[in-house]
């Protein structure tokens, strides 16, 4: 017997979609500009890590499916 798996809000919600792209976008954002000194380098590694734990946050409370595929991938 297979289990059918539930769609999170991110893949029935066009504005909770567009808010979590926007966080990842954000980060990727981040990511990118860690250590160039640029408008968006947040500085530190901290400053960044902080950031992105602030993301998780915000997208757990947006869809927790959601937020639990992409915890996942920080464990690896």
């Amino acid at each position: 017997m297979s289990k059918k798996r539930e769609l999170g809000r991110y893949h029935t919600n066009k504005k909770v979609r567009k808010r979590i792209d926007k966080l990842l976008e954000d980060n990727a954002r981040n990511v990118a500009s860690l250590g160039t000194k640029g408008k968006y380098d947040l500085g530190t590694r901290e400053a960044f890590n902080t950031a992105w734990t602030d993301i998780e946050e915000e997208i757990k409370g947006l869809d927790i499916q959601f937020y639990k595929s992409i915890i996942k991938q920080d464990d690896e």
